[in-house]
């Protein structure tokens, strides 16, 4: 073990009430927090309570959580949350409803404060693009109080119609109808992704799967 040098404790002494945990990382790189803390109580230096408040309420969020796994949680009503702390829609701890990301990430759809997201299988879990539908909220609520008085025959029923519908793409809300041969043309003009998807007004996941039904790898 290291001993704590003067200039050290002097640096403890004046710093420790008023800094949080990352700051003290920061002052003191090559000591870690539980040695920091140690010292502090042996020295008997002790923490503002809005520090303390501030320390505690940093190690509840993201990868610091006791509750951490990989990013992916699961709500109460059954639904997969995944940690984007930049997400609009994300939570005081930082997660979204992971159906929201994937539709949004596939389709380049924000989707609107009166819609949400139905899983055509019922399956909450199942969040693949070809499961996800964007619907009124208000329709949703009235589909899902209909079916509560449905067999599982029925749902099972609604929900390979609602498959077989959305093979043909143009039926599906996200479709866009571009020509494709445009694209290329823009490529071969050395267009960079990027811009061809924004003058086409389409995401890059919808970019290359334009080209690859195209036939264009």
């Amino acid at each position: 073990m290291i001993r704590w040098t003067k200039e050290e404790v002097d640096l403890l002494k004046n710093n420790y009430q008023h800094l949080n945990n990352e700051e003290l990382q920061e002052l003191f790189p090559c000591r870690t927090l539980v040695a920091i803390y140690r010292k502090a109580r042996k020295l008997g230096f002790y923490k503002m309570p809005e520090i303390e408040f501030a320390n505690r309420s940093n190690a509840r969020k993201g990868e610091k959580s006791a509750s951490w796994r990989a990013g992916v949680s699961k709500t109460s009503k059954g639904y997969i949350t995944v940690y984007m702390p930049e997400h609009p829609r994300a939570d005081n701890k930082g997660y979204v409803l992971q159906h929201i990301a994937v539709f949004e990430k596939e389709t380049g759809i924000t989707i609107p404060d009166n819609c949400c997201i139905h899983h055509l299988n019922f399956d909450k879990t199942d969040n693949r693009i070809e499961n996800l539908c964007l619907m009124l909220a208000s329709a949703h609520t009235s589909f899902h109080n209909q079916s509560r008085t449905m067999s599982s025959e029925t749902k099972k029923k609604i929900s390979e119609k609602a498959k077989e519908r959305l093979k043909d793409k143009t039926k599906h809300p996200s479709y866009k109808e571009i020509d494709v041969s445009l694209i290329i043309s823009d490529i071969s003009k050395g267009l960079k992704v990027k811009d061809i998807c924004k003058k086409y007004d389409i995401c890059k996941s919808t970019y290359y799967k334009k080209l690859k039904e195209y036939g264009y790898e």
